[in-house]
């Protein structure tokens, strides 16, 4: 549109460029879309990128060179010029456009990656031209790139949360041919970065991506019950200029299969020195829970105890996450980290019963040498006005805080596995 009717177009908030489309081969979309060379690599688009907080996105056209004067026309763009956005390409409603004002909002779905719209430009008399326009708005700020399926009823791609990597689960609703499109971010500025499929799933080398398109095009067949996998890296540089590699992995699935992700080197052992510090810092609040009650027994001063609900709670928590982690649907990464906990919540239900009932039997046992130590420093008459410290339940009811959740989840199991083998 530059060259023909001197129209750029840009975002209020965010930035555009030109680029061809990511695909050489016919993208699967509509009659509408392919009409207007959506997604094809012989098609010029306007990429158009805003920030990753925006909900919506606003565009603005203006005439180039910029007109001066009364010669712009009833629109700005000059006279006959009339330009027009289409923010839902499968309908034939359009917003006309002023020149330097920005558009109605249109807004994009939380899940969504990319929503094309089209552009049109016409000169009184002549046919209207019209361009793709892709409006993306990253989910992740932090990561280098995003992705979508093309025809996004198939189903979608998601961001997966892994600390140490970046990647993305994209899964189908049925099986067959299926396009995706990466964005890269980084790839905007020319020189800047290069993003790069290192291999797929069976091993072949796909190709290079280079910072001349700001996205990647993949074309699959999606088959239930198998995994495809793609690592790609982007090589860019940071703001010391040294060269930086990022590796990202894209999956894609049919249904609800699982992905054997391929950890990172070093990470699992990352996971199991993090759960066993977690364990560690378990044990000692629980130490020091029952050091600090022993010590206000003993006459100390009672500030220490305002500790004990702290740790207690703490030790509850981890004692939660470690009976996640116990279960068999717990994710693998999830079991890393938290299975060195398990000390605290025994998976089997008689024996975590026994944990938690030894545990306040040895309370309440240190709770009556406690009291009778304290009669014996104080002679009977103590007995009559005990110190709040020892009286009944003091210590008990801190020691439930730790065996709670135990007692609660061992008793429901043997409940639950009563009921369901319980002849009908």
């Amino acid at each position: 549109l530059t060259s023909n009717l001197g129209i750029r177009l840009h975002l209020v908030h965010g930035r555009c460029i030109s680029a061809k489309g990511p695909f050489r081969e016919a993208p699967l979309v509509s009659p509408r879309a392919a009409a207007l060379g959506l997604w094809l690599k012989s098609q010029d688009h306007y990429l158009c990128v805003s920030p990753a907080w925006e909900h919506h996105v606003e565009f603005m056209a203006e005439s180039t060179p910029p007109i001066k004067g009364g010669s712009g026309g009833e629109f700005g763009f000059g006279p006959g010029v009339e330009v027009s956005l289409t923010p839902e390409i499968e309908t034939t409603a359009t917003w006309p456009l002023q020149a330097k004002v920005p558009s109605l909002p249109v807004r994009l779905r939380s899940h969504q990656v990319a929503k094309p719209l089209a552009l049109t430009a016409s000169l009184q008399g002549q046919a209207p031209i019209k361009m793709p326009v892709i409006a993306v708005r990253p989910r992740q700020p932090d990561w280098p790139v995003d992705v979508q399926l093309v025809h996004d009823s198939q189903g979608s791609c998601s961001p997966q949360a892994v600390p140490g990597a970046s990647r993305f689960l994209c899964r189908l609703e049925n099986s067959g041919p299926v396009q995706l499109v990466v964005f890269c971010g980084h790839c905007f500025d020319p020189g800047f970065a290069i993003l790069r499929i290192d291999q797929d799933s069976e091993g072949e080398y796909v190709g290079v991506h280079t910072t001349s398109d700001p996205w990647l095009g993949i074309s699959t067949q999606g088959v239930s019950g198998s995994t495809r996998t793609w690592d790609l890296s982007l090589l860019r540089a940071d703001s010391a200029g040294q060269e930086k590699n990022e590796q990202i992995s894209i999956a894609l699935v049919v249904g609800s299969g699982e992905v054997p992700w391929q950890e990172p080197r070093g990470f699992r052992f990352f996971l199991r020195t993090v759960g066993w510090a977690l364990g560690q810092v378990t044990a000692l609040a629980i130490v020091a829970s029952v050091t600090v009650c022993v010590l206000v027994a003993r006459g100390l001063p009672a500030a220490p105890g305002a500790a004990v609900p702290a740790l207690s709670a703490a030790a509850s928590g981890l004692q939660y996450l470690a009976l996640l982690a116990a279960r068999e649907d717990a994710p693998e990464v999830f079991r890393d980290i938290f299975e060195q906990l398990s000390f605290l919540v025994p998976a089997e239900p008689s024996r975590a019963l026994f944990q938690a009932s030894a545990l306040m039997a040895a309370v309440v046992s240190a709770h009556i040498v406690a009291v009778i130590h304290h009669l014996q420093a104080n002679g009977r008459g103590a007995a009559e006005e005990m110190p709040h410290s020892l009286s009944f339940g003091a210590w008990e009811l801190r020691g439930l805080g730790f065996v709670a959740l135990p007692l609660s989840a061992g008793a429901t199991s043997l409940l639950s596995a009563g009921w369901t083998d319980a002849p009908r």
